[in-house]
């Protein structure tokens, strides 16, 4: 596209196709359709533009169409006498502006520099702030890693619109299912306020150029803390001196990572920590900042065919000996960590893999944005069982801790858990293909939204918990799909949650910029956070360090430690 340049009332300014083509990027990437990021990515070569590195303001694409309808409206009621046309009928970005044909009356124009004093009517409820769903995918983004995770734009309470009191209150097309208006209001419940007992302080530990989407503290090393960011870093912090300083305790660095880190996953000892990132790189890390694997160096220099694709999840098998690693190709990649080489290459979906999680040293489930979930030995001699999980993109699952039940979350609003056999014979495998529906244990119903996580308590292997795009997380009874609790507060989607490790407290985290944590056995809120500008929470995890709680949170661009008790 040529550069287009225009000159008007002494203002310039240009379109330029790249600008455009970055914008549109970001918007899908915020949306949380990553496999359109990716295409648009790739085929506007945008990795090759200046713009690659520079931040580009969460949803500011929305913010430029919202000042657009400013004009178009400025535009169709101004009149020459100094008036303006005031009717009732709303704004569309796709339909031509129709004046409402009840009678009209027309006001004096009201100078621009003048600030009118809001309504009642005109209130913060109207200007809900954008949200991204989340890390997401295992300890990935979006949520669906938390996938980093998909994400919702809807608006910004934090725009940089002084006249924002005079955008029509015609809300914008949201990608897919949103939710416009607070929470309260969609559903009908009052949503519970925060009790100024409860509230606790989250001390700053550190900050990344961009949006910090995922984080992960050391099992062996409590006071390690990694995370990883928009701006394509990882860092590792000292929960303890990088707060007093600011600085990570190391930051792992490579020349070649230009894209979002999606995942990042500790090995059992704390000695290696693995990232995967959309620049399609696996990285395997050592604790002092060494890189220990780097896909692209231990595959000769070029990816492979059947690495093709962003990295959703990433896990060390439970001995740390293997790492799995699932692609937007819909493949497996198995490592083997020691001899830092691919073992074998699982094509386990028709399209995008999602999560991967680890059954035992031998066998991977996997699920995907085909609907499938996907047993896979590592014996290629061996049977493998797949099945049609859901009827919507699969997000996340996970095995409980005896490894007997497997929970998966999806976009169809469900979550179900699966019985799954100890053994996989060849007879086993035949005999279930016929009837899946056998491995079926329960559906848990209930969330009005897109499911982005699941996770099991550590405390029995019965509880589970799932966070939606409801706004609401929920803790269930695996066996019988009863909903045990609902923790509602939130007035945007809940993108991530955890369980503390003794399994006694539940914490969850949205859009909204809160942050809850509730007493499992009582349902009562125990602690609770907000953050002053309502940036996204993107994701939280919980450690437990001689009998005190606390928990690492990533909202925006910093990350925080909350002291619970």
């Amino acid at each position: 596209m040529p550069v287009t340049r225009k000159k008007s009332l002494n203002i310039n300014y240009e379109l330029l196709a790249p600008d455009i083509n970055y914008l549109v990027y970001a918007y899908l990437i915020d949306a949380g359709f990553e496999h359109a990021a990716y295409n648009l990515r790739s085929e506007a070569r945008l990795d090759t533009t200046s713009d690659k590195k520079s931040h580009i303001q969460r949803h500011l694409l929305v913010q430029l169409l919202a000042k657009a309808l400013l004009y178009v409206e400025v535009e169709s009621h101004y009149r020459e006498d100094g008036k303006t046309v005031q009717c009732t009928a709303p704004f569309s970005l796709l339909k031509k502006h129709v004046c409402s044909t009840s009678p009209r009356r027309t006001v004096d124009l009201v100078p621009m520099s003048v600030n009118p004093t809001p309504t009642p009517d005109a209130s913060d409820s109207t200007r809900d702030p954008l949200k991204r769903k989340g890390p997401g995918r295992g300890g990935s983004v979006g949520g669906k890693r938390g996938r980093p995770s998909k994400v919702q734009v809807v608006g910004d309470e934090d725009a940089d619109m002084e006249d924002a009191q005079s955008v029509p209150q015609t809300p914008l097309v949201p990608p897919r299912e949103t939710n416009l208006i607070p929470h309260e209001l969609t559903n009908g419940r009052a949503a519970k306020r925060f009790k100024e007992s409860n509230l606790r302080p989250a001390e700053l530990i550190g900050t990344h150029e961009n949006e910090v989407y995922i984080c992960a503290w050391n099992p062996s090393f409590p006071a390690l803390l990694a995370t990883g960011s928009r701006d394509a870093s990882v860092c590792i912090w000292d929960a303890g001196t990088s707060q007093e300083s600011g600085k990570p305790y190391e930051t792992l660095t490579d020349p070649l990572a230009n894209a979002d880190i999606t995942c990042l996953d500790w090995n059992p000892e704390g000695s290696l920590l693995a990232t995967g990132s959309m620049d399609m790189y696996l990285r395997v890390w050592e604790k002092s900042g060494n890189m220990h694997i780097h896909s692209n160096l231990e595959t000769g220099g070029s990816i492979p065919a059947h690495n093709q694709g962003p990295i959703y999840s990433v896990r060390f098998s439970p001995s740390g000996r293997l790492l799995a690693a699932c692609l937007l190709d819909g493949t497996v990649t198995v490592w083997d960590v020691k001899e830092k080489r691919p073992k074998i290459h699982l094509k386990s979906h028709r399209t995008t893999c999602l999560d991967v999680d680890w059954r035992d040293e031998f066998m991977v489930a996997t699920c995907g944005s085909d609907g499938q979930i996907v047993l896979s030995s590592l014996d290629p001699s061996a049977s493998n069982l797949g099945w049609r999980g859901h009827q919507a993109e699969i997000n996340q699952l996970r095995f409980n801790g005896a490894r007997d039940m497997l929970a998966s979350c999806s976009d169809d609003h469900t979550t179900k858990i699966w019985e799954i056999p100890p053994l996989l014979a060849s007879s086993t495998v035949q005999e279930l293909e016929s009837d899946t529906t056998r491995l079926l244990v329960c559906t848990l119903n209930g969330h009005q939204g897109r499911v982005t996580r699941v996770m099991w308590s550590t405390l029995d292997m019965e509880t589970v918990a799932t966070c939606s795009f409801d706004s609401t997380a929920r803790l269930w009874n695996a066996k019988t799909g009863e909903c045990l609790r609902t923790i509602e507060g939130h007035t945007r989607s809940c993108f991530t949650a955890c369980f503390s490790p003794d399994g006694y407290f539940f914490a969850s985290a949205g859009g909204d910029g809160s942050v809850f944590v509730t007493s499992v056995k009582t349902g009562e809120r125990v602690a609770e956070w907000k953050d002053e500008d309502s940036n996204v929470v993107f994701d939280i995890r919980c450690r437990l360090v001689d009998g005190k709680l606390s928990l690492a949170i990533c909202v925006g661009r910093q990350v925080r430690l909350m002291r619970v008790t």
